[in-house]
Formats: C-alpha cells, sequence, structure tokens
C-alpha cells in the first residue's frame, strides 16, 4: 500500500466520481483507477461498486475509510507542524457549520482568515448539526459549529454564541408593531418553521412542550433563506434565532419581535479530542 494509493482511494471515496477524484488530485483519470485497482489487489477485495451513478464504496470501503482518513488527517497535521516551525502557516482546514449560522457570518469570516493566512486552503460543509457531528467523528471535518448536542462526550466542545429566538414577520404584519409576542398567541395556521429533521425546531418543541402547548404549524421549511422569502412576502410568521436571518431584518425587510417566554439556544465549536488540531485550524 502506498501513500498515494491512500490519497487516490480518499478522494474517490469523498468525491463519489473517477472525473472529480482526478480533478481534485490534479491526475489523469486513468491513475486513478489504475492505482484503486492496486490497492483492492492488495486488500484482496473491492472496495467501491461501480455502477452507472458513479463509484458506491463497499462494506470494506466504508471500514477502510473510517481507518485511512484519520491516518492522512494526522500526516497533514506534521505537514502543518512543520512549516509553522518555519514561520510560515499552511495547510488545510476542513470546517462544518449549520446554515443559521453559515448564512450569515460565515463570509465575513472566511474572508478575513483568507487575507491573513493565504496559504491555508478551506474547504466548508453546510447541513444539519448531526451530520456535521458525524463528518466530524469520521475525519471528514476539522471544526463543526453546531448546535449544542444532545451527548456529546465524543467531542470537545467550546460555546461560541448564545442567543434568543425572536419572532419574525413582514413588516405590516399585526405583530410587528408589539414589543412582545406569546409563544401560546401565534396562530398555527399563520406559522412555519422547520421540521423535525433541524436542530432549531427542537429547541422550539422543548419550549412549547415545557409551556404545554403543541406545534402543529402550517407549513414546515428547513431552508432558513425560503422562510425569510416567504414570511417577508406574506401574512406568515416564523420563529428563529436572529443571526439565521440578521441581514433581513438590520434592513427592515422582517420585523423582530422578542417571545414570551425566552427561548434561547447555544452555539458550540466541535472538535475531535482524539485528533489534536493543527496550527491553521487553531487559528
Amino acid at each position: 500500500m502506498e501513500l498515494r494509493q491512500i490519497q487516490y482511494f480518499i478522494a474517490l471515496y469523498e468525491e463519489g466520481s473517477v472525473t472529480q477524484a482526478a480533478r481534485r488530485m490534479n491526475v489523469v483519470q486513468p491513475a486513478i483507477s489504475q492505482q484503486m485497482s492496486k490497492l483492492e489487489a492488495s486488500f484482496g477485495q473491492p472496495l467501491f461498486h461501480r455502477t452507472s451513478r458513479g463509484m458506491v464504496p463497499t462494506q470494506a470501503g466504508e471500514d477502510a475509510y473510517a481507518q485511512l482518513r484519520p491516518i492522512m488527517h494526522q500526516l497533514d497535521n506534521v505537514r502543518q507542524e512543520l512549516s509553522v516551525a518555519k514561520g510560515v502557516i499552511k495547510g488545510h482546514v476542513a470546517i462544518g457549520a449549520v446554515a443559521s449560522v453559515a448564512g450569515s457570518l460565515l463570509s465575513s469570516t472566511l474572508n478575513s482568515f483568507s487575507n491573513a493566512y493565504p496559504q491555508v486552503t478551506v474547504r466548508c460543509t453546510g447541513g444539519y448539526s448531526a451530520d456535521l457531528l458525524e463528518m466530524l467523528r469520521n475525519a471528514q471535518l476539522d471544526v463543526a459549529i453546531v448546535n449544542t448536542p444532545r451527548n456529546h462526550s465524543d467531542f470537545e466542545v467550546e460555546e461560541v454564541l448564545s442567543e434568543e429566538f425572536a419572532l419574525f414577520c413582514a413588516p405590516g404584519h399585526r405583530f410587528a408593531k408589539r414589543s412582545r409576542v406569546d409563544l401560546a398567541d401565534i396562530p398555527q395556521d399563520e406559522f412555519v418553521i422547520p421540521s423535525s429533521r433541524h436542530g432549531l425546531r427542537s429547541v422550539i418543541d422543548m419550549a412549547a412542550r415545557a409551556r404545554s402547548i403543541t406545534i402543529r404549524p402550517r407549513l414546515e421549511i428547513d431552508e432558513i433563506a425560503t422562510i425569510e422569502d416567504f414570511v417577508a412576502q406574506s401574512d406568515y410568521v416564523t420563529v428563529l434565532p436572529p443571526i439565521a436571518v440578521r441581514r433581513a431584518y438590520r434592513t427592515g425587510r422582517l420585523k423582530r419581535v422578542m417571545l414570551t417566554p425566552a427561548i434561547s439556544r447555544s452555539i458550540v465549536c466541535a472538535t475531535s479530542p482524539s485528533r489534536p488540531m493543527s496550527p491553521a485550524t487553531r487559528l
């Protein structure tokens, strides 16, 4: 087994396509196929199913990825540590962030970071907290910015943001003139919030259950940007953390009204305790 074969295997696993893996590794497609054949021969079993939709990992491929990805991650960290010794920050950082953060703050953060550290490459992934934490566990991410996990014993977590939810509506809505709205007073047929797949929904439902309120919204939409656009053009209201629709209420497109009782959530930075952070990731 050669280091090059492991690199090609990881690229193929994550890209799901020989074409995309070759582009990522800056080699021709036959090089990927040839090295994968050699790697499968060394393992004595196939690592991928070749399908019309791309390369699908076999169980052996899944197991190999789970073992090899952390090893490559550690090698990358060694390279970064050695470059720091020369006074230069280099390397690659993979970040995952929930949409309610990524949509409003991630671009400005990345802009300042890339200007300060031009030799660090960054890959950003959006998604749900559970999915991002699983990617972090599998060494597909270095950092996950997520809602506080219910069980975070597998991760190191540091709170980076705590905020209260609010009701958001169009400026002409009847609630727009109020300073506060009780959660129980929100008409269910005018309510649009994310579905139960979404981490924000679990926070809302938990607060509602504490008040013996059953949430049955007329519309459930997981895409925050879609909720924002819909509410701004309709008589519907939503309940979200302000950071999720930061631009909309700062520009007056949406009106923010505080909730009674308060509903709050925490955003944490999660990392893996088994994989020390590289200098680039730490920065």
